[in-house]
């Protein structure tokens, strides 16, 4: 063995230059799958983050049936908050959310409205930073009366800020529930869809305009991480259990995260492929070249006794 390790290391010195050029191939290809994995791993990252820091959050619990048809009568009280004290939580914010006919002097046009604890929701959403324009919703009485609009939704109804909109909908009771607000500020979140039609007021204006008392529509988490969010899943869905509630994860709410992260991901294992079998190649013609340079040698190498595979 110590006779075919003193023949190897002179093998790798019998051309040191191709032996460095062969090295630095596999070096710089060893790196690049690295690199490009660090990257792609926090590409995906950032888009998750990206998406549930908007709106969705990691993590949501509804009344049993709401993220499929979300009606008023699909709510729920809140359990105590002592409750939902989770480890792998960073924070969690409680909404009431309805559709709406937002109806200003010159149009119409349904939307969707969204109660918000206004700093509650600063922790679980980027909705503060999104805002462009006005101000932010406040927690006291005279903020009430106040709320914010997409960007594209205030276009659209011809608004400015400060403004009043009038908003109808269905209170809990069946019967009809009108507010008026002012826009305090405008929204520009980078999801068109919501830009054009989420209207966000204080959560409190939006349970005494559906009649719901302490009843919430949502309660949504945000984790520190997006592979926490499995095991936070599983202790909501355990502490929830029998509540009639629904714990639905990031993935669920919205599958076309899911499916774009997947698309990703095959992509980056096309281009690891590539790499590898250009790496393989280059280092399969060098063993290719030392080899038939040696023919002869090989041949001495056997007729003396060595083994094929010594010689290999």
């Amino acid at each position: 063995m110590l006779l075919v390790l003193k023949l190897a290391w002179r093998n790798v010195h019998r051309n040191t230059r191709r032996s460095i050029l062969t090295v630095l191939i596999f070096a710089v290809g060893l790196a690049t799958l690295v690199i490009s994995n660090a990257l792609y791993d926090g590409f995906h990252e950032k888009m998750v983050v990206n998406a549930v820091r908007i709106f969705i959050g990691h993590l949501q619990v509804h009344a049993e049936g709401f993220h499929a048809n979300p009606t008023v009568d699909k709510c729920f009280v809140p359990p105590p908050e002592t409750s939902l004290d989770l480890l792998q939580v960073a924070a969690r914010a409680r909404r009431v959310r309805f559709q709406s006919l937002a109806s200003t002097a010159a149009t119409s046009q349904g939307v969707m409205v969204v109660g918000i604890a206004p700093e509650r929701e600063a922790q679980v959403t980027n909705l503060k930073k999104s805002l462009v324009s006005g101000t932010y919703l406040g927690s006291g009485a005279e903020d009430r009366q106040s709320c914010l609009v997409g960007e594209r939704l205030m276009e659209s109804l011809r608004l400015e800020p400060g403004e009043k909109l009038v908003l109808f909908g269905q209170a809990y009771d069946g019967s009809i529930a009108a507010a008026a607000c002012r826009v305090s500020g405008v929204c520009r979140t980078g999801n068109p869809e919501i830009d054009r039609s989420f209207v966000w007021m204080p959560i409190v204006a939006a349970q005494e305009m559906l009649g719901y008392g302490d009843r919430i529509s949502e309660l949504v988490f945000l984790t520190r991480r997006s592979n926490e969010v499995p095991a936070a899943e599983r202790e909501l869905e355990r502490r929830l259990a029998g509540a009639g509630l629904e714990v639905l994860s990031w993935k669920e709410v919205a599958p076309d995260i899911v499916q774009l992260v997947e698309l990703d991901i095959a992509m980056q294992t096309v281009l690891m492929i590539i790499i590898s079998i250009i790496v393989a190649l280059a280092i399969m013609n060098t063993m290719l070249m030392a080899i038939q340079e040696r023919f002869t040698e090989f041949g001495v190498m056997a007729a003396i006794g060595t083994r094929p595979g010594q010689i290999i």
